[in-house]
Parts: C-alpha cells; structure tokens; sequence
C-alpha cells in the first residue's frame, strides 16, 4: 500500500510542475486566456502577487508600482498615499509617518498644523493668526504677544494703536488722528490739542475755520459766508451784517438783491424782471408798470404797441404794418386805411390795382396787361384797345381771324408782297394794315 501511495503522490507533483510550466509559458491576448491565478502581462501569462498591471493583483501588504509592473511591499516606496500602509502618505516617492510629515492640517495632529510637508506645534509656530491663541497673532512665523508688537490697530488695546510694528500710547504718538484722543489731533506724529495749528476745518474747534495751517475765529476775518456767525455774511474778507453790504442775493433779506455791494428793495428797484411785480417789468433800474410804460411790444396791450418807452393806441401811430388794425397799414409812422390809400396792390379791394399811393380801377393805368379789360393791353403803365397796340398775336381783336401781331401793329394775312414774317414756314405774305376795333 505505501508504494502505490507514493507512486500516486508523485504522479500528483508532476502533473502541478507540468501545469505550472504550462500556464507561465502560455502565449496571451488577454487575461482570460491565463489561469486565474495569472495575469496577461506581454503577451504572456504571469503569476499574480508578483507581477501586476493594478493594485488588486497584489496581495493586501503590496501595491502594484506602475514603472515595473511588480508587486512591491507597502511601507517603502510609492506613488500615491494608498501604496502605504495604514498611518502613512507618500511624499517624495516615500511613504511616511502621518503626524510628523504631512501635505495638509488633518495629517498633523490636532494641536499641530502643515507647514513645508512638516507637522508644527501651533503657538510655536505659525503661518496665519489661527495658528496662535487670543492672546497673540502672528508675525509670520512665530506667535506674538498682543499689546507689545503689532501688525495692526487690532493687535493693541483700546487705548493703543499700531504704529506698523509696536503699540504706542493713544494721545503720545500717532500716524492719524483717529490715534489721539477726543479733543485732540495728530500733527507731526505728535497728539496735541484742537483749536491750534490745522491741515483741515475738521481739526479746528467748532466756531472755527482752517486758514494757512493756523486756527482763525470765525465771525472775524472770513474767505466765505461759512466763516461767518449769526446773521452777517463775507465781504471782503470781514463779516458784516445781512442787508448792509453784499457780494450777492442771498446776503440780503429775501424781499431784496444785491446791487454793486447794497441790497436795494424789491418790485421798486430792479436788475432783471423777475425782481418786479407780475404786472411791472425792468427797465434797467426801477420797476416800470406794464401798458404804461415798455421796452418792447409785449410790455404793451393788445391795443397798443411799444413805441419810444410808451405804450400808444395801435391805428394811430406806427413802424410797421402789425401796430395797425387789419384795416389799415403804415405809412411813415402813421396808420392809413386801406382801400383808398395804398402802399401795394394788397392795400386795395379787389380788383383795384395801387398807383401813386391810391387805389385806382383797372382800364387806366396798369403794370401788366392784367390791370386792364378784356379788350384792352398794358403799354407804358396805360391801359390802350387791342388792335392799335399788341405784343403777340393774341392782343389782336379776337373777332378779325387772321390778324397777326407785326412791329407791336396787327397786320391782315394776304397773298401780295408785303411783309414777311421771318418765322411763317409758308412764306406767307402779310401787308400792314392798322386796324380800329369798334368797341
């Protein structure tokens, strides 16, 4: 029995050497081609746990490094923080301790913080203010207490302020006033009281002004109304009372202006319109009541008009033709009914024509042939009959057919010598003849 056992036996550890030569040396496109227990890697099935393509074909105390494709023990060198064993991070291909090396806060412990891939002690070291206590900030690198050294105004108590690098005393040493005391200013980096010397109105006492770096009362001298108390105003450079000198209206009373430095009364006296009543206007000086007096035409009524500071019945007396009624126009400066006198054609009724400043009917004198009647053309102002007269062949009679106009005389057509009008394309022969048109 034992030699058939071990017969078996060795049977057995061929037949698993023979598989395992087979599996390492199979040719592979894929994993699936390889045992289980191998892994495709060139083209050839590889034993897992030593060799890789990813972390979950070495065992849990290995990872796999991706430059050589091998699983190697964690602990040593890596990639990444997961190539380390629990309390660890890669850093700089190394795995190392957390709570002494880190790359953030939460790798120190929890009275440290992350400062150059180190953990450090907060209060020993520090990189912002949250690193140190209430009682210090820091500088920087280190923690610093309040009171003594300081980066700002808040890192000193209430009565110091921060000078950029230590508390000073408010009231001593300042940069601003905001560093001294109520009542006081800074000036040269030194508090002193207000009231004194001044950059600024602001540090001047109340019923003073800053003038030339020293505090001027006001009510005394002045540069503006704002220098001065109560009831006065500036003028040149004093405050005087409202209403006796001026510079301009709102130093008097608001029933008068200024005029040339004194306030002058209201709807009497006067620079512009608006300081007279509706009913009155400016003539320079006085206020002057409307329809009496005048400037211009609308100072006047409807009825009169504006002529040499005097408002004058229109119809009357004139400059131009809108002082008359529509009935009349004007003629030097007086107003002349229409119809009989006339200074155009527009001045008579209809149909009468202007001459010589009378109207006249038409058929006597004429400007153009319009002025005459029917049977009649306009020659030198007169009027003369067609057919004694004519310009074209139209002025002849119209009854005589075949009257032409010939040298301002109409002329018969006939078929013997005669004249011969140069633009008649039948040579026709014409003969002068004067005509008398019976009426």
């Amino acid at each position: 029995m034992s030699r058939q056992l071990l017969i078996h036996a060795a049977l057995c550890v061929f037949v698993t050497l023979a598989s395992f030569v087979a599996f390492v040396n199979s040719a592979c496109r894929v994993d699936e081609h390889c045992h289980e227990s191998y892994i495709c890697l060139n083209n050839t099935c590889l034993p897992k746990h030593t060799y890789c393509k990813e972390d979950a074909h070495c065992n849990k105390e290995s990872f796999c490094k991706e430059t050589t494709q091998m699983c190697v023990p964690k602990g040593s060198h890596c990639d990444k923080d997961s190539n380390c064993i629990e309390g660890e991070l890669c850093i700089k291909t190394l795995c190392v301790k957390k709570g002494k090396y880190c790359t953030l806060d939460e790798h120190c412990n929890g009275n440290f913080f992350c400062d150059g891939q180190r953990c450090r002690r907060r209060m020993e070291f520090c990189r912002e203010d949250t690193h140190c206590d209430s009682s210090h900030f820091c500088n920087g690198t280190y923690c610093v207490k309040r009171g003594i050294l300081c980066k700002i105004n808040d890192h000193c108590s209430s009565s110091e302020f921060c000078n950029g690098t230590h508390c000073l005393k408010r009231g001593w040493f300042c940069k601003q006033d905001n560093d001294c005391k109520d009542g006081q200013i800074c000036r040269e980096k030194v508090c002193e009281q207000k009231g004194n010397y001044c950059s600024k109105d602001e540090q001047c006492l109340e019923k003073q002004f800053c003038k030339d770096s020293v505090c001027i009362k006001k009510g005394d001298f002045c540069y503006n109304n704002s220098h001065c108390l109560g009831n006065t105003v500036c003028n040149g450079k004093i405050c005087v009372p409202k209403g006796e000198y001026c510079t301009e209206d709102d130093h008097c009373p608001s029933s008068f202006f200024c005029n040339n430095t004194s306030c002058l009364q209201r709807e009497f006296y006067c620079r512009e319109d608006h300081h007279c009543k509706d009913t009155d206007f400016c003539n320079g000086t006085v206020c002057l009541r409307r329809g009496w007096y005048c400037k211009k035409d609308e100072h006047c009524s409807s009825t009169t008009w504006c002529s040499n500071g005097i408002c004058v019945p229109r119809d009357f007396s004139c400059h131009e033709d809108k002082h008359c009624s529509d009935e009349h126009f004007c003629n030097n400066t007086r107003c002349v009914r229409k119809g009989f006198y006339c200074a155009k054609d527009e001045h008579c009724l209809t149909g009468k024509i202007c001459e010589k400043m009378h109207c006249i009917e038409p058929g006597v004198y004429c400007r153009k042939s319009d002025h005459c009647t029917q049977f009649q053309i306009c020659d030198g102002k007169k009027c003369v009959p067609l057919g004694s007269y004519c310009w074209k062949d139209d002025d002849c009679h119209l009854n005589l057919e075949g009257k032409i106009c010939i040298d301002h005389k109409c002329v018969a057509k006939v078929k013997n010598n005669g004249h011969i009008r140069s633009d008649d394309k039948n040579y026709d022969v014409y003969i002068s003849l004067s005509v008398l048109i019976p009426f």
